[in-house]
């Protein structure tokens, strides 16, 4: 029987951490690339296939922020329990304990996700024309989003089990695996993408059907592949009815932080619902635009939203083991990786901006709005990335509060507001310099705010500079 051990509590810092975080990267562009290719071959249906998939962005991120909330809390949990079990000192039953625990953990996480997905089905199903009629859907674009969506809540359990097993695998110190299990789910996506959508031999075109079977095939593989894993190699899961008091148990642990973590993500599908909702006033290049963007800047920020995933585990072994100096440095590098990356993406973008925009549309007006995101938000994409640092290495630390504080500054007391008041004057300009202003002020709230809560732990030692 494999029993995870704490591979993270010594050792040089930032070799680590970077070398946790590749695997990562990888992952994530897999991830981002998902979307991206769907955006590039659905665009080639023609702006109001476009303009419809940009429109189940905000619902497709709500999924993915209840998925993240579950798996940050196992992470969290998990790797804080693997870090406890590290003490030599303990005893053969005492260990036997926290190898109990972490597998009790692991797989109530997983029923927990099922549970979660049998709600989320049986609310979003029905209230399809509902929520997208809220979000500003016509009449012309509806039946192209329904097309889509029923195909893809059917298929939410492929999308959200295997996210929250790979958690799993990831708190153990292994971001190798979870890389490759995306790996291979987008190899197949690309190749059933072009397939379903335009049709191939025997395959009749389905459009927009078509890349909702695509995304649910392929994810398919990942949910097969994690749990043989978790079984097999990790020893995580427990085949036996387990006890309701040690479900219910495992659950209050996890959902101490991924409820509030959940929550807090869910504030991000929410204002891309307010914001895609202000933007409709312009039109549907404009959504069109904006879909096209917010893609964009996802897959840019994948480095650094892989070292955050990276800093987790490490951050979770390393407070279990109560080695705060590992956890300080580590942060210290994360945050000057972070506003250099964003120094670079701005520099990049200003000069192949356009050339990028025209990649997912031949629409002028679609590719004049890309570009004027991209050249105004990007500057401040560093401190954005700083913001994540920051709820991240809250979350680790079981202090999710902390890290929902930081979120709801950024977004509700900003960015949308700041929305609403700048499109009065600028248009959809003032929506961007909106986005630009919240990162900037919320990168410097959050550094700050970690900064102050080591100091009050005794954990000393300068975060940034």
């Amino acid at each position: 029987m494999k029993r995870s051990s704490a591979a993270l509590i010594s050792g040089n810092v930032l070799p680590m951490v970077l070398r946790m975080a590749f695997p990562m990267l990888l992952s994530m562009l897999g991830m981002m690339a998902f979307n991206l290719i769907d955006t590039f071959f659905i665009g080639l249906l023609g702006t109001d296939s476009l303009a419809a998939i940009s429109f189940t962005f905000p619902v497709i991120m709500v999924v993915g922020s209840i998925s993240l909330g579950i798996g940050t809390g196992v992470t969290s949990a998990l790797s804080k329990a693997i870090g406890q079990g590290s003490d030599n000192s303990n005893s053969v039953k005492n260990q036997k304990t926290f190898d109990d625990k972490q597998k009790r953990l692991s797989t109530d996480s997983l029923l927990l996700a099922l549970f979660i997905v049998m709600i989320v089905i049986s609310i979003g199903l029905p209230s399809i024309d509902a929520i997208f009629y809220l979000l500003g859907a016509s009449d012309e674009i509806l039946p192209l989003i329904k097309e889509y969506m029923v195909i893809w809540y059917w298929g939410i359990p492929f999308l959200v089990v295997p996210m929250v097993g790979n958690s799993i695998i990831r708190s153990t110190g292994d971001t190798k695996t979870p890389s490759i299990i995306m790996g291979v789910a987008l190899v197949m996506n690309t190749i059933l993408d072009p397939i379903f959508i335009f049709g191939f031999g025997p395959v009749e075109p389905m459009g927009l059907a078509g890349a909702a079977w695509a995304t649910v095939i392929s994810r398919m593989t990942t949910l097969v592949v994690s749990i043989l894993i978790l079984h097999y190699r990790e020893r995580l899961i427990l085949w036996k009815i387990p006890r309701l008091q040690e479900t219910i148990q495992s659950w209050k642990i996890v959902l101490y932080i991924g409820l509030i973590a959940a929550a807090t993500n869910l504030i991000n599908p929410v204002t891309v619902g307010v914001i895609t909702k202000l933007v409709a006033n312009y039109g549907k290049e404009a959504v069109a635009a904006m879909g096209v963007s917010l893609r964009i800047e996802m897959f840019s920020m994948t480095p650094i939203m892989a070292l955050g995933s990276a800093l987790a585990p490490f951050i979770g072994q390393n407070s279990g083991a109560n080695k705060g100096e590992r956890i300080v440095l580590a942060l210290n590098r994360a945050y000057r990786i972070a506003i250099l990356h964003g120094v670079v993406l701005f520099v990049l973008y200003f000069f192949i901006g356009d050339g990028l925009a025209k990649l997912f549309s031949d629409n002028p007006r679609v590719n004049e709005l890309t570009l004027l995101y991209l050249r105004i938000v990007t500057i401040s994409l560093g401190l954005s990335g700083s913001v994540l640092i920051s709820s991240i290495a809250f979350n680790a630390l079981h202090k999710p509060f902390h890290a929902s504080i930081i979120t709801l500054f950024r977004l509700v007391v900003i960015f949308i507001p700041l929305a609403i008041i700048l499109t009065r004057y600028y248009g959809i300009a003032g929506i961007f310099y909106a986005a630009f202003f919240a990162n900037t002020i919320a990168g410097i709230f959050a550094i700050s705010t970690i900064q102050n809560y080591l100091s009050s732990k005794n954990i000393f030692g300068r975060i940034l500079f």
